[in-house]
């Protein structure tokens, strides 16, 4: 994961005319130093002088304003009760002043969505903004700079950076326009260059700078502050375990807000949860159970073994994670005996929700314990009874509602989701897709059809070996590894099926070569996890033991010829915010937002061949490539390193280059260039010691392959033909090739793939369901033209 860079040396030579294409000028972002962010629990905290909560009537939030007079601010506490209040002591001034609530350019609180303080900032005749990694001042915008400092290494402009200043005092907040435990404040004198660091208030969602104080309003919490940026308080991983809470519940103000992000990491609150999980009726018992789920301990165990489960169902879910956390068998043998009890109710009927057995499945899998829990023990190949059911008619499913999921390269089986039972108790069997794409009404299961009938019945769809003929399905707490010419599976004992978001991208657990070959899958044991190469015509595997760190994702190459292993410095996988639903029996998605990556550690790469051995760690590791490494540097540049050490350059820092997609041989390459933060940037074809810009396009959340097919390289469905340097709608189809549609007209007319031959089509029956209902089955295969 990048953090930042540094400023770059000059362009390597065969890469100038990449970037006079990819970065104009205009465009073009200096570099950052790489830099960790600071643990805010080891900051200072700003000395609160004052707080006052609800001061206005109004359900829109507080209102507040720098006052008529120097050293106050103004706030309402009614519709016709604006006072005058002291800005370091919070005391009114004098009589009620009712007079304009606020002014245009210093408001705090004001009642639209977040405010975010003007850039530049203003401070007598200078103009003052940031400017990629540094804090620059002007009389006029876009005149010469007068002074100018580097912001602390790990901040850079954004829209979520806030600046203020005022008599010579900057102010840096990040971030600066939402409710947050972990911001920074980051303070420094004009005169003076240096900065001190300190702990941003957590509910404040509105900031001024006056008089040496930050003024704070929480529009959430209808609360007002003032904080001191001189006077400290300690840090909060500094203070026993009653003034950690006291502050915590200080900084969350009067509804005590984010109490638990505060106190989950603060290592001197063991024995605290302890004692609180030892008091059912504690204040904080509840709590104690969601930060044991994070931080285990297992003194813990003995109290969660007998903890009564409780009608709430945020409680049973906290006790659940609780539980799951702990590697003692016990842990899971309890966790399964209260998931039966759980089974009886609602959400695991509609939903098949289940906490406590989500729980033991995920500890049983992290320890690699099914097996000596009498789970997945059988692992002969046997014949599945479901895939040699057949339909006369060439049915693909049954006539309930569907979502479609994916099919063979050929055709040959179809996965798709379908609600089959009246689960939710209303008479009849029917499905709703959300906003986000979301399925609400009676449960949906995926089913795996190889040529047509209904199917096998899973839990979980994981992966398909491209060739077409193995899938990875999910069954219980087990890994099914489903052979589709023979229609038979084998039970791959101890697989770890943990997912990391389960949201975008693939699945963690499974993944094959483009050959069909091989297959990589990942095994718990109680020593930590395995990666396991599988031969899967023999049934051969070799086992690789990734090494020290926390084992997040797993890569084999697609021509076969190495596994590599990513692995978190940090104690949690990296997770995307986001409103779109789970991959898994997941219908067409109207909208839905992201909010960035948490718990973004840096992150380690390992490699091996398939052939075996320990794994090797090489700086900066992209992917290993036929004639050696491909790597990142510590500025952001790309490179390709040979195995005699000789480095060839394949992108300069500032073209923030991320990897969507490169040939097996390293020859080729498609790298989107976009500035920090950007969604959008140009994918540029480098092969031959060149760069080609080809299109614009989404920039990859992380760098990513598939490997070529014929000479085409591939990224977010924009395709680019090697040979003739240039962008192509699809590479050429094989005659007997199926391939999904991709448009919303197509899937609208209940076409859900295609032939190569442009001859036959996978159709559902041409009913329309009604808004918002999910569409009956079955699908078939039919000429084009036909009626289904």
């Amino acid at each position: 994961m990048k953090t930042g860079r540094r400023a770059a040396a000059a362009s390597p030579v065969g890469w100038a005319v990449l970037i006079a294409v990819a970065l104009p000028p205009a465009v073009a972002f200096a570099a950052a130093a790489a830099a960790t962010r600071p643990d805010p629990d080891t900051l200072p905290r700003p000395r609160c002088l004052w707080r006052m909560n609800g001061v206005t009537v109004a359900r829109n939030g507080v209102k507040a304003s720098l006052g008529p007079k120097a050293g106050t601010v103004l706030l309402q506490r009614g519709p016709r009760d604006t006072v005058v209040v002291d800005i370091r002591t919070g005391q009114l001034v004098g009589k009620p002043d009712p007079g304009p609530l606020h002014r245009p350019k210093d408001d705090l609180g004001v009642s639209r969505s977040y405010h975010v303080p003007d850039v530049p900032a203003r401070d007598g005749g200078l103009l003052w903004t940031i400017a990629g990694d540094r804090v620059e001042a002007r009389r006029t915008s876009g005149g010469h700079v007068e002074r100018s400092l580097p912001l602390p290494p790990f901040l850079e402009a954004g829209p979520s950076v806030g600046l203020l200043v005022a008599d010579g005092r900057i102010v840096v907040i990040t971030p600066v326009d939402m409710v947050r435990s972990g911001g920074v404040i980051a303070v420094a004198r004009a005169d003076a260059p240096g900065w001190t660091l300190l702990r941003r208030p957590a509910v404040a969602t509105d900031f001024v700078l006056a008089s040496g104080v930050l003024l704070a309003a929480g529009e959430f919490d209808t609360t007002v502050a003032a904080f001191s940026l001189t006077e400290v308080e300690p840090p909060f991983a500094q203070l026993s375990p009653e003034a950690a809470v006291a502050a915590a519940k200080a900084d969350g103000g009067h509804e005590h807000r984010l109490l638990i992000d505060h106190l989950i990491d603060l290592p001197q609150l063991g024995p605290f949860w302890l004692d609180q999980l030892r008091a059912p009726k504690a204040e904080l018992h509840v709590d104690a159970l969601v930060v044991l789920s994070t931080h285990p301990q297992p003194a813990a165990l003995p109290l969660l073994l007998t903890e009564a489960p409780r009608r709430n169902r945020g409680e049973d879910h906290a006790l659940a994670e609780a539980l799951g956390s702990q590697d003692a068998p016990s842990a899971a043998r309890r966790l399964l005996e209260l998931a039966k009890g759980a089974d009886a109710g609602a959400g695991a009927r509609r939903y098949g929700y289940n906490s406590y057995r989500d729980n033991a499945y995920r500890a049983i899998w992290r320890t690699g314990r099914a097996s000596e829990l009498g789970l997945c023990t059988d692992t002969r190949e046997r014949p599945v009874a479901a895939l040699a059911k057949t339909a006369p008619d060439g049915s693909i499913g049954t006539p309930h509602p569907f979502i479609f999921q994916s099919v063979a390269a050929d055709g040959g089986w179809t996965v798709l989701c379908q609600a089959r039972e009246d689960t939710d108790r209303d008479g009849v069997i029917t499905a709703h897709l959300g906003h986000h794409g979301d399925v609400f009404g009676d449960l949906m299961r995926p089913y795996l059809v190889v040529g047509s009938g209904p199917g096998m019945a899973a839990d979980e769809f994981i992966a398909a070996d491209p060739r077409g003929r193995y899938v990875a399905m999910r069954e219980g707490a087990c890994l099914s590894l489903v052979d589709t010419q023979r229609r038979s599976a084998v039970t791959l004992a101890n697989a770890d099926l943990r997912d990391d978001d389960g949201v975008f991208g693939s699945h963690r657990a499974v993944g094959f070569d483009t050959r069909g070959e091989r297959m990589l899958y990942l095994r718990g044991s109680s020593v930590g996890e395995r990666l396991v190469m599988r031969t899967l015509a023999t049934g051969r595997e070799i086992e690789f033991d990734p090494g020290p760190g926390l084992l997040w994702r797993a890569a084999l190459d697609p021509a076969g010829r190495w596994v590599m292993a990513e692995i978190v410095a940090g104690s949690r996988w990296p997770q995307v915010g986001t409103t779109l639903a789970g991959r898994s029996c997941r219908g067409a998605a109207m909208s839905w937002s992201t909010f960035g990556e948490s718990d973004s550690a840096p992150v380690i790469r390992r490699w091996a061949p398939t052939s075996g051995g320990r794994m090797q760690e090489v700086a900066g590791l992209i992917r290993p490539v036929a004639g050696g490494m491909l790597v990142r540097d510590d500025a952001g540049a790309l490179a390709m390193v040979a195995a005699d050490g000789k480095r060839t350059p394949v992108a300069a820092a500032d073209c923030h280059g991320t990897l969507g997609d490169a040939e097996a041989t390293g020859d080729a390459l498609l790298v989107v260039c976009a500035p920090p933060r950007a969604e959008q940037g140009r994918m540029m074809l480098v092969a031959g010691g060149s760069a080609t810009y080809i299109q614009m396009a989404r920039v990859p959340a992380r760098d990513s392959w598939t490997g070529a097919r014929d000479g085409v390289l591939m990224w977010d469905g924009n395709w680019a033909d090697v040979n003739r340097r240039a962008a192509i709608a699809s590479p050429a189809w094989r005659p007997d090739e199926a391939r999904e549609t991709t448009t919303w007209n197509e899937r609208d007319k209940g076409v859900f793939a295609t032939r190569g031959d442009k001859k036959m089509e996978l159709r559902r029956p041409p009913s329309l369901p009604s808004p918002g209902d999910v569409p009956d089955g079955p699908l078939k295969w039919i000429k084009v033209g036909a009626s289904p």
